[in-house]
């Protein structure tokens, strides 16, 4: 009977190693699989890997980063809907938010596509919130993995709307949201 002692899973854009590094020929065959020209993320135990992901990261474009993790214990703005500037609206990202065509729909699907592997599997297990002005969406806060009472959400603006505190708006509505679902990490 086999006993593996290591694994490697593919969720969305996030790759996925764990257990003993040691293994050459699994460390090949998982360089073989990662993507060669696009964006990935890869977790692991970094000081476990480390000698490992010279080999796994092979021939990519990976840039070794440490993660950073936050735990939200208290909203930092707990008034955001008080920072909305005149003109703007916090809107949930929902199927009929989806279906209104505004500008960087496409961007806000492509990202739920890549962490919710659908818009239906996203429309039925997770939440965000998008900040709208006119027919654009300038900036969301997409929980992009949720697991019983914890989530983990990211934050996007396009381009020419950063700078102005409309990320900070977006995750803030989201996050709000989080605590009101029992979703606090």
């Amino acid at each position: 009977m086999a006993q593996p002692r290591t694994a490697y899973i593919r969720a969305g854009d996030g790759y996925y190693l764990a257990g003993a590094p040691d293994n050459q020929d699994f460390n090949v065959a998982v360089s073989a699989a990662l993507p060669r020209d696009t964006y990935f993320v890869l977790f692991c135990n970094s000081e476990w890997w480390q000698d490992a992901l010279d080999v796994v990261l092979k021939d990519t474009y990976a840039v070794r980063a440490a993660r950073r993790y936050y735990t939200l214990q208290q909203p930092k703005i707990a008034d955001w809907r008080d920072h909305i500037p005149e003109g703007y609206s916090m809107q949930p990202v929902d199927a009929e938010l989806l279906a209104k065509g505004l500008e960087n729909t496409e961007s806000v699907m492509d990202w739920i596509v890549e962490e919710w592997m659908s818009v239906d599997a996203y429309l039925e297990q997770a939440f965000g919130f998008c900040l709208v002005h006119d027919a654009d969406i300038v900036s969301w806060s997409l929980a992009d993995y949720v697991s019983g009472d914890r989530c983990e959400i990211g934050i996007t603006t396009a381009w020419e709307h950063r700078r102005h505190g409309f990320g900070t708006l977006a995750a803030a509505a989201n996050a709000a949201h989080a605590i009101s679902l029992g979703s606090v990490s």
